[in-house]
Parts: C-alpha cells; sequence; structure tokens
C-alpha cells in the first residue's frame, strides 16, 4: 500500500472522480473509483481493461450473490409482462411454470400463497383485492412492487 501512496504522489494523483461504467453504482462505485484512477495514470490499455474488468466483475458478482428475495422479486417482474394486476393464482402459476423454476419445489412442495406473502412481507408487499377483468380476487398490483424493484432490481427498470 505505501508503494501505491508513493506512487500516486509522485504523480501528482490527488482526489480525482474517474468516469465510471453507468452499471458500476453505489457500493461498487465506491470500490472501483481508485483502481480506476491508477488505471487512467497507468496510461496505454489500461483505462480501459480497467473499466471492462470493473463491469465484468461487478455484473457476476451481482449474479452470483442475488438472494432468494430478489430472485423472487425478479421472477415476478418478468411474470406481471404488461399486466397491471395478477390474482394470487395466476402469479404463483406463472412462477412455477418457469423453466427451472425453483418455485415448483419449495421443501418438498410448490410455492403456496403463504409462503408467497411470507416471502413478500420483508419487502412491504401483501396481497389484496384486486381486479382482473370482471373479478375481483385476492392478488398483487404491479404498482406495488414498483418501489422493491427500483431497490434491489434497478438494472432492470
Amino acid at each position: 500500500m505505501d508503494e501505491l501512496v508513493e506512487w500516486c504522489a509522485e504523480r501528482n494523483v490527488g482526489l480525482v472522480e474517474p468516469d465510471l461504467p453507468s452499471c458500476i453504482q453505489d457500493r461498487a462505485a465506491d470500490c472501483w473509483e481508485p483502481l480506476l484512477v491508477v488505471a487512467d495514470e497507468a496510461g496505454g490499455d489500461w483505462p480501459s481493461r480497467g473499466r471492462a474488468a470493473a463491469v465484468h466483475l461487478t455484473q457476476r458478482s451481482t449474479d452470483e450473490n442475488m438472494t432468494a428475495g430478489v430472485e423472487l422479486l425478479s421472477h415476478i417482474r418478468e411474470a406481471f409482462g404488461r399486466d397491471e394486476n395478477l390474482a394470487t393464482v395466476a402469479l404463483l402459476e406463472r412462477l412455477r411454470d418457469r423453466d427451472e423454476s425453483p418455485w415448483k419445489d419449495v421443501y418438498g412442495k410448490p410455492l403456496d400463497d403463504r409462503g408467497l406473502a411470507k416471502r413478500l412481507r420483508p419487502y412491504g408487499i401483501k396481497s389484496k383485492t384486486v381486479r382482473v377483468g370482471d373479478r375481483t380476487p385476492k392478488g398483487y398490483s404491479f404498482d406495488d412492487f414498483y418501489e422493491p424493484w427500483k431497490r434491489y432490481l434497478p438494472a432492470l427498470l
């Protein structure tokens, strides 16, 4: 670390905010900024290589660290498609019908309405009476998911 501080001092590298790829935000940006400052200062192909590595490793880390809750939010977003409201029964059917669906077998049984409600509770989402065509079953509204999707799936919005 001392060598890096010395190297930066020799080159008069002070507080610099490098241009970051748009997909690198928040905590990842905090981690990559100093490395990209060094890459920019080194010149040559280091700036482009550094940014390519940052994008690749940040996306890979995001994919590998997806919790079951975030995975469920992602799958629900796909299940809604263009629908404004979905009956709980229809949402569960769409979740279970996915290819290689993790919702077909949750502790030996398919995900049911109680399991879905339990998994959505930490995100402040509850089932309610919704209008689907001329019916008013219990279900979920697209709008109820907007904030959790924005918070946990920013790349998708």
